[in-house]
């Protein structure tokens, strides 16, 4: 068996691997038991891989748009600046089988201490039908609140988890000085270009066949991390492709972080069902936060406490 997933995880590092082989490696995994690290459950909570994104500094979010139709021309505007501190991120989307365990526990889902604040139609909001039902397939068709409500539940499962901070300033406590929540945009943003580095994409200049986008031919999502080529700096893997990620703040305004708020919200990172060109690193589309999209799924980050998220 552990040859077996050796030899598997090898063979997604090659870049001539194809999209399909690596849908059936991934599909593989998830019958063999996918025991990589940060993909599945350990003792009844979430694993997840969490990432240093360091040094921080000063970013102004950059909003790519793609002509809709002919005779339009492409957008670029910037936002900001804004301060980023140092942060962890998960190396992956949040699985299926990681969302799943909120959902059963105890004291999960139909917990209402999750959806405090949230408009009241939206608390315990019904789930989606997952369109790819593998546990290590990206949790999709889920909601801004779904993703808020699941973070704040993991948050409080891991309360005291000590890290060391990831610019060497003392540690990072859950519930001290740090919570587990969705990153801003410009937080996401910072992890997926390098910083200051800027990359169009997360492995750099634009190359095929580092993501799961529409040339994949896949049309659906593939298991989380079968493109480990197309790694942010960082380590993070599908930050373009597979599925879009949830941000925490508005689109309309980025200051406002308002899980009170009905206004739409940002999105990230390309996903299956759009070109690579929408998978670059200032790609931005946004959603309200009650939508349930096939398209869509979440990471979390470790960072700054944010009062209102």
């Amino acid at each position: 068996m552990a040859h077996s997933l050796k030899k598997l995880l090898l063979e997604i590092e090659d870049v001539k691997t194809t999209a399909q082989r690596r849908l059936q490696i991934g599909n593989m995994l998830a019958k063999m038991g996918d025991s990589r690290s940060g993909v599945g459950v350990k003792h009844g909570v979430p694993d997840i891989v969490w990432l240093p994104v360091t040094p921080g500094g000063k970013i102004k979010i950059a909003r790519h748009w793609q002509p809709d139709a002919p005779g339009e021309e492409e957008k670029l505007i910037h936002i900001g600046p804004y301060d980023v501190e140092p942060f962890y991120i998960g190396k992956y989307l949040i699985t299926y089988a990681q969302y799943q365990t909120f959902v059963e526990a105890a004291n999960g889902y139909d917990n209402l201490t999750w959806w405090q604040a949230m408009p009241e139609p939206y608390q315990r909001q019904k789930l989606g039908k997952q369109q790819t039902k593998q546990p290590n397939n990206p949790r999709d068709t889920i909601s801004w609140y779904q993703s808020v409500a699941f973070s704040r539940w993991l948050n409080d499962r891991l309360h005291g988890l000590e890290l060391p901070h990831p610019a060497g300033k003392g540690q990072l406590q859950l519930g001290n000085n740090a919570q587990i929540r969705l990153p801003t945009e410009w937080e996401w943003q910072w992890a997926a270009q390098n910083g200051a580095e800027t990359r169009p994409y997360p492995w750099g200049e634009r190359k095929t066949g580092h993501a799961n986008t529409i040339e994949s031919g896949l049309k659906q999502a593939t298991a989380v991390g079968l493109y480990p080529q197309g790694a942010a700096a960082c380590g993070a893997l599908d930050m373009a492709g597979n599925l879009m990620e949830w941000c925490a703040n508005d689109k309309a305004n980025p200051e406002i972080i308002d899980v009170s708020s009905t206004a739409s919200k940002v999105l990230r990172g390309g996903d299956w069902g759009y070109s690579l060109e929408n998978a670059n690193c200032t790609y931005c589309d946004d959603e309200e936060p009650s939508g349930l999209d096939a398209l869509n799924g979440f990471r979390l980050i470790i960072g700054q406490i944010k009062a209102n998220e």
